[in-house]
């Protein structure tokens, strides 16, 4: 039987970066394809034969990826990988979702090391979460292997998991995050010196960044055409002495640039998540589940109208550990939860992969959301991504209107950017642990402005002491398509 046979003007391209030399990404009747160059069918259709792709699908590394029933003109290959249909990206990991991330690199060199075969690279951009489960979506990055002592993107490894964990480790979680935001500018193994090391900061800051740099070039000497390497002075010499130190190299022999992937395996499990005290890191530990879920309780009441009206995406904004959300994700399939509370997420995430619960967590302030740094970052924006049927915003709005002094028609068009379709939105009347509300913080303040926005369908008393009040609505039509 004939495959069928696209034309590029059938297709949606650029789906991601689209630089590999082995092919590109493309859209197509909601799937995700890889067309081939023609020049590295044979390189792809090895992986396949060889059983490397088939042992990848099998420890669930990779979105499952096959062999496509479809062609592309001017390609005669092409991929099938399964869609992943909720992306996040390392800025919106938690320290556990980075190290999580970092071990599935490992793994999956360590099937390709069978193979002869390794990553090409080691950034957080090739690492998606199919819900708990982190997934290496970049096969093009699959390369042969230029010598069994060594891994090509050891170092950029460290740069991006390494030396972040440490620092975030060590309670700098703001530095670590910061720096696996731009995949062109992970930290340099001088700067991490710099920080580790303060004794450093005493040295002139050149002569660190040249021995580092010295350092790096010496133990990736395989990466370099030695005999077009641009020398001002004495070239000639300089090259024999290059081309002796590389044949030392390749006898393993250059300190800590042989690659021992059990010995990082360990180096990564020693990295240990630090024992920070957050504002909301412990408040699902301290809450009465039971009272939560029972008949005519607050989440119960929740429960009943997403059945009612057959929601079938959730998005959760301050789920903390996620309570209700793994109560929802029981029977709706897309469920997102995100808090800007660190400890909060990896507890939510930990709780998660250990029962394999139909959830993806994320680490995410929806007020001042952090973007990956990169040209096309207006693309891969959280609400573009995270946007769901319906929105969960629940003891969050007092926090933001009297706490972070938020404007209210701000909060809500923020909710709505997030939204498709409906709302439950809670308002406190008594404020922040019933401290004194200023005289406009009244329900019926927040009702009028609710209403701007969303078509009122309830509004109840969702706790007996009336410090809690569930409004549920429906986006307007003209706020739905702006």
């Amino acid at each position: 039987m004939e495959k069928s046979v696209l034309r590029t003007t059938e297709i949606e391209k650029n789906v991601g970066l689209n630089i590999d030399p082995i092919g590109f990404l493309f859209k197509y009747d909601g799937r995700i394809f890889r067309a081939i160059n023609n020049s590295k069918k044979a390189e792809v259709l090895f992986l396949f034969n060889s059983g490397a792709i088939t042992e990848l699908n099998e420890a669930n590394l990779i979105p499952y990826t096959k062999i496509s029933d479809i062609q592309l003109e001017g390609h005669d290959l092409v991929l099938e990988h399964k869609k992943i249909d909720v992306v996040t990206y390392s800025t919106e990991w938690s320290f556990e979702l980075l190290k999580e991330a970092a071990r599935l690199i490992i793994q999956v060199n360590k099937v390709l090391f069978k193979y002869d075969y390794e990553t090409k690279d080691a950034h957080s951009h090739n690492v998606v979460f199919d819900k708990c489960i982190p997934k290496y979506v970049d096969i093009g990055s699959f390369q042969k292997r230029k010598n069994r002592k060594y891994w090509e993107c050891k170092d950029e490894f460290f740069r991006t998991f390494l030396f972040p964990l440490k620092i975030w480790s060590s309670g700098n979680s703001q530095f670590a995050r910061k720096s696996i935001s731009d995949v062109a500018d992970y930290l340099y193994r001088y700067e991490y010196r710099l920080y580790k090391y303060p004794v450093f900061r005493l040295v002139p800051i050149k002569f660190v960044r040249s021995f580092s740099y010295y350092l790096e070039v010496l133990r990736n000497l395989s990466k370099f055409d030695l005999d077009k390497i641009f020398i001002v002075r004495r070239p000639e010499f300089k090259r024999r002495i290059l081309k002796f130190i590389h044949k030392v190299s390749l006898l393993g022999f250059l300190p800590r640039n042989s690659i021992n992937l059990n010995r990082l395996t360990n180096k990564i499990e020693r990295i240990k998540r630090p024992r920070l005290i957050t504002k909301w890191g412990e408040y699902h530990s301290n809450v009465n589940k039971d009272e939560l879920f029972q008949e005519g309780g607050r989440f119960d009441l929740i429960i009943k109208l997403l059945k009612e009206y057959n929601i079938i995406e959730v998005l959760e904004i301050g789920g903390n550990h996620g309570l209700l959300s793994f109560e929802l994700s029981k029977f709706i399939d897309k469920v997102i939860c995100t808090d800007y509370d660190e400890v909060a997420v990896d507890i939510m995430f930990l709780n998660a992969r250990s029962i394999n619960a139909n959830i993806t967590p994320v680490l995410l302030d929806i007020i001042h959301p952090v973007y990956l740094s990169t040209h096309f970052a207006e693309k891969l924006k959280p609400l573009l991504r995270f946007k769901s049927q319906t929105t969960l915003v629940l003891a969050v709005t007092h926090h933001l209107i009297l706490g972070q002094k938020v404007p209210i028609d701000q909060m809500f068009q923020i909710i709505i950017s997030y939204t498709k379709e409906y709302s439950f939105i809670e308002f406190m009347p008594n404020g922040i642990d019933k401290s004194l509300v200023p005289t406009w913080y009244t329900i019926d303040w927040f009702r009028e402005n609710f209403e701007k926005y969303f078509e009122l369908i309830l509004e109840t008393p969702s706790v007996q002491d009336g410090n809690r009040i569930l409004f549920f609505g429906k986006i307007k039509t003209t706020d739905r398509n702006s």
